[in-house]
Parts: structure tokens; sequence; C-alpha cells
């Protein structure tokens, strides 16, 4: 998972491998893929799944089936809330 540099202090990665671009790379253990998947989600537009194929792909379901929820959102960015 990469994640922007503020995102990696206290928290539970194994693993931590910062980038040139100021980013980091970071691995952790996860009881399943859901779990998993609501992790990297709950990061929202700041992450992006490098592996494993199966958690970005329940990833890539999950953020569908959340922005089908908001059909005019889809069409209209520049909506405000």
């Amino acid at each position: 998972m990469r994640l922007g540099s503020h995102w990696t202090t206290g928290l539970f990665w194994e693993a931590i491998e910062q980038q040139a671009d100021g980013a980091m790379v970071v691995g952790f253990t996860t009881p399943d893929l859901d779990w998993a998947a609501s992790t990297v989600l709950a990061y929202g537009s700041l992450v992006s799944v490098l592996e494993p194929e199966a958690l970005r792909l329940r990833v890539m379901e999950w953020a569908g089936a959340i922005l089908a929820l908001y059909p005019t959102v889809a069409n209209d960015h520049r909506q405000t809330v």
C-alpha cells in the first residue's frame, strides 16, 4: 500500500519504505481481505494498493459500489456538500 508520509507514524505497519517523492510503501498483516480493504478505503484517495491483486480487485469493487450510491456526483464533480 502506498501512502503519503504523514500517514505512517504510530500505526500498525510492519514494513515502511520511503519513496523518493516522500510517499511511503507500507506492509501489514490482516486477518482477512475485507479487513485489509476497509483499511485501504479509510485513506480514500490518498492511498493505492500495490499488491496483492485480490486486494486491488476488492478495493475497486467496493469503491465502485460506493460511487454507485452517489450517481450525480459521478457526473458533476463540482457539486458542493
